[in-house]
This record gives structure tokens, C-alpha cells and sequence, in this order.
């Protein structure tokens, strides 16, 4: 059946125009998600101890983190942090297990809490300080 599906979409291509409506809607629905949790979170970096002062801090440096460091499990279902599921996820969350880090601290917390990718850190023995 997938033969056939691939051989109709190649007899049958969609219009380049439909192609980048459908892009632009997905792109104009992430923007929108992110500007709403930015919004909840303040946007502001949750760290108390950021060396960014808050009137420096460039808001698309932000980054959602999970509190609970469980993001590697989220990542198996939701595929990708840019996924409107996983955004709506975020914003109807009431439970705390999310927070917005600039990416200066998010960086040091997986350092401290030895979040590496596995290769680096098993693989290569890699210390960082």
C-alpha cells in the first residue's frame, strides 16, 4: 500500500503554493506557542544566580527546560522541542516541571548535573573542568 501511495504523490504532486501555506501555518503556530510561554514564565531566565542581567538577556537565547531532568523521556514521544504538542504541553503545565533558561545557564546545569550527550560522556571520559 505504500508503493501505491508513493507512485500516486509522484503522478499527483500538490502545488508548491499548498507546500508553503502549510509551512508557514506550522511556523506561525510554533511563533505563536512560544511567544505564550514566554509570556507565562515572565521572560526572564529562572535562575536566580544568571551573570545575564535581565535588560541584556535576549529573549530568543530562552530555552525551555524540564525541572525534573526527565526531557530525554519527553523527547521519545513528543520527537522535537518545536512540536506544538509538546509546546501546549508546556504552556497547560501547572505543575512546575518546566522553566525557561538562557541557554548560558541551561548549559551550566547539565555540566553540574553531568547531562551530557552518553557518547561524550562514556565513550570519551569527558570532564569539562
Amino acid at each position: 500500500m505504500l508503493a501505491n501511495s508513493k507512485l500516486y504523490e509522484k503522478n499527483h504532486p500538490r502545488p508548491r503554493s499548498q507546500i508553503d501555506k502549510k509551512i508557514e501555518n506550522r511556523k506561525e503556530l510554533y511563533q505563536n506557542l512560544r511567544r505564550k510561554i514566554l509570556k507565562k514564565y515572565d521572560f526572564r531566565c529562572a535562575n536566580p544566580d544568571c551573570l545575564i542581567p535581565r535588560d541584556k538577556l535576549d529573549v530568543r537565547c530562552l530555552q525551555i527546560d524540564h525541572v525534573n531532568n526527565n526531557g530525554y523521556e519527553e523527547l521519545k514521544e513528543f520527537y522535537c522541542t518545536t512540536n506544538p504538542k509538546f509546546l501546549k504541553k508546556v504552556l497547560d503545565d501547572t505543575e512546575g516541571n518546566y522553566q525557561l533558561l538562557c541557554a548560558y545557564c541551561n548549559w551550566l546545569k547539565r555540566f553540574e548535573l553531568k547531562i551530557y550527550p552518553l557518547m561524550i560522556y562514556e565513550e570519551k571520559k569527558f570532564d569539562p573542568i
